[in-house]
């Protein structure tokens, strides 16, 4: 352990800092896919805006960092900034040495002075304790769906038409706009951020579907993943809707069964909140739920709106990246 000088160099990042901040992730995560393109593409390439970075030097040598990425958020029927807390990293040298508390606290002060902000967090198990203390506000528990890929059938459903998209069009864009007025808060799935998201992003491949049936149309967004030990998982990332039609939608859920299977995956795995109306369907096609308690959805804000209808906030993997 190294010890800490009196005075460290902590601020808000410039472009200067991206290269060092490249080579810390690098370092710190060697197989994670941190390249310029990627550093680019998530930090300065976000349609919703350019990131906040706030850096600590000690000297030359640059030992921690905390991000924040900005997103269009939806809270009843008004669209705000809302910023996503991020690659949160200390150099081991300088672990327990207050770091990591000096650089959220600034972060978290440029948070509060955004007083229609609703930001938000999906810490890890071994930081949760820590954002339960720095005043963030667990929407709830992020259970972890899953099933083995099994064919479902039922009789008397209408054949779907299946679109693999290159790129999102307003036309996906409107079936979110229908899911929305359903009363879903949460992040704003507009087209370019789609684009943006899933389609442009450097380090991760999507397949992303519009799915239309006789009543509604679905947008499903998948991601084939290797687990340590090789294994293909298959993860149902986003599902949003024109009209909820259950029968439909079980058969939209038994079309990912199939991509699973093409894909030769062992398993399908997704986040549903148990009280989101999605629930029961899932069970209908052989997902189980396991609860995880040391895992939750953080919000930060000062939006009285936003902390009124902690029920109502659509929570999917793909908001997260984490699998």
């Amino acid at each position: 352990m190294v010890k800490v000088p009196d005075k460290l160099n902590l601020r808000m990042a410039h472009r200067k800092d991206m290269i060092p901040l490249l080579e810390f992730f690098q370092k710190s995560y060697p197989t994670l896919g941190w390249t310029k393109e990627f550093m680019k593409w998530q930090y300065f390439d976000n349609p919703a805006g350019e990131a906040k970075i706030w850096v600590c030097y000690d000297g030359k040598r640059l030992i921690g960092s905390v991000t924040a990425l900005p997103h269009l958020v939806w809270v009843r029927n008004r669209k705000v900034i809302g910023y996503r807390i991020q690659d949160v990293l200390t150099d081991p040298d300088y672990r327990g040495q207050s770091i990591y508390r000096r650089l959220s606290m600034a972060c978290y002060s440029f948070l509060d002075s955004e007083e229609e902000g609703v930001h938000f967090t999906f810490p890890n198990e071994k930081s949760d304790r820590v954002f339960r203390e720095a005043g963030w506000s667990s929407v709830g528990e992020i259970p972890l769906w899953a099933v083995r890929p099994i064919k479902y059938r039922k009789k008397g459903i209408q054949p779907q038409e299946s679109h693999l998209l290159e790129t999102f069009s307003i036309a996906e864009e409107n079936v979110w706009t229908y899911y929305r007025s359903a009363g879903f808060l949460g992040i704003d799935k507009n087209a370019s951020f789609l684009n943006w998201k899933y389609i442009n992003n450097p380090r991760a491949r999507y397949q992303c579907y519009k799915v239309d049936q006789a009543q509604s149309s679905v947008v499903v967004i998948l991601k084939k993943f290797h687990d340590a030990t090789g294994n293909i998982l298959l993860h149902l990332c986003d599902l949003f809707y024109s009209r909820f039609e259950a029968d439909e939608l079980i058969n939209v859920l038994s079309f990912t069964h199939e991509r699973a299977a093409a894909e030769k995956a062992s398993v399908i795995t997704t986040w549903i909140a148990p009280n989101n109306e999605l629930a029961s369907l899932m069970s209908s096609v052989g997902f189980k739920y396991s609860p995880v308690v040391s895992r939750s959805y953080f919000l930060r804000s000062s939006n009285a709106r936003a902390h009124s209808f902690f029920p109502c906030w659509n929570i999917r993997m793909g908001d997260s990246d984490v699998y």
